[in-house]
């Protein structure tokens, strides 16, 4: 064979980056983006991103705490519709923080660029395949936990929401659950968890530490001990699929498909902690 059809002697082949703050550009990784170049101490960078996702939430928590408050009459118990969907506007409210703060400390440069993105169909096969492994892995973990006698429950005030439309609710509200539950918390859950912290963390420390900040941070917001391990692997899946497209949707995508799932097994009367 020619010289030409080898590699030259001392030179590697380029790769793809591996880190979704990464450029693609020729076949070299341009690095993070500036106002997230990864720091000598990989924890640090991790630590901050955390310290400004949870000052972002508190803030949201308490504005939204006051709004109930002061919304009297309306069905803002942790089993009404209007509490559910007080959760989803104040996730959305949290990442808005989240996305301020991030650029004004990064001095223009907020957020970060993703790794190489995926094509359409590309990224809707990629989703797809990460809610179907959110859901069966969830079922996997499930049944591990109740043979070693922790079996996991569906969050209590979710239960008590079902089990009140299905006794009680109209068309409107069983749409207005559905809606919530299906597409508007899996978006705003995904923007603030893998469309922020995910990528931030990726670039400015590791994507191993990503990965982990992420579904724990996602674990810890849902206030479920018995299922935090369940909720940690759907925070590992979603982030895988942002991590292979380089796009928020695809997670979107799984978040919605495994929410869907849930959703019909607590119709059915067939979740976990669900009355039949």
């Amino acid at each position: 064979m020619s010289g030409h059809g080898r590699y030259q002697a001392g030179r590697r082949p380029a790769r793809r980056p591996r880190h979704p703050g990464a450029r693609w550009s020729g076949g070299a990784s341009s690095g993070p983006v500036p106002g997230t170049q990864r720091s000598a101490h990989p924890l640090r960078p991790a630590l901050g991103e955390v310290a400004l996702a949870v000052a972002s939430l508190a803030l949201a928590e308490l504005a939204f705490g006051l709004l109930a408050g002061a919304w009297p009459g309306s069905d803002t118990t942790r089993d009404g519709i209007a509490w559910l969907y007080l959760g989803v506007l104040r996730t959305a409210a949290a990442a808005t923080v989240y996305r301020l703060l991030a650029g004004a400390l990064d001095a223009g440069h907020a957020g970060t660029a993703p790794g190489p993105v995926a094509p359409p169909a590309r990224a809707v096969a990629i989703g797809l395949a990460s809610g179907a492994a959110a859901i069966a892995g969830s079922f996997a973990i499930g049944v591990l936990l109740e043979t070693v006698g922790a079996a996991p429950e569906e969050q209590q005030a979710i239960l008590r929401l079902v089990a009140r439309l299905r006794a009680e609710g109209s068309w409107a509200t069983h749409a207005a659950f559905v809606t919530a539950a299906c597409l508007l918390a899996p978006w705003v859950e995904e923007w603030f968890f893998r469309g922020l912290l995910f990528r931030r963390v990726a670039a400015s420390a590791s994507v191993p530490a990503a990965y982990a900040v992420s579904a724990l941070g996602f674990a810890a917001i849902h206030g479920n001990p018995s299922g935090l391990v369940i909720y940690a692997w759907l925070g590992l899946c979603f982030a895988w699929a942002v991590a292979r497209t380089g796009r928020t949707g695809p997670a979107v995508l799984a978040h919605a498909v495994n929410n869907a799932a849930v959703v019909t097994l607590l119709y059915l009367g067939l979740a976990p902690g669900a009355q039949p």
